[in-house]
């Protein structure tokens, strides 16, 4: 119930700033949000992978 009282909140700084510098931010932003799925999947094969061939090398 208390938190129906609170004032609006901004989402972010660049968001409710309107300098006009903001799109630089977003496209970086974007960039960023779309290539860290992509990498830490991508770390993961690649420990998954070494994991396998260390497995392998024990092995035989």
């Amino acid at each position: 119930m208390s938190l129906a009282w609170l004032g609006p909140a901004w989402a972010c700084a660049v968001c409710g700033a309107g300098q006009g510098n903001d799109q630089g931010a977003y496209l970086e932003m974007s960039i960023v949000l779309s290539l860290l799925p992509l990498a830490l999947i991508g770390g993961v094969a690649w420990w998954v992978r070494g994991q396998a061939r260390a497995a392998r090398d024990a092995a035989g």
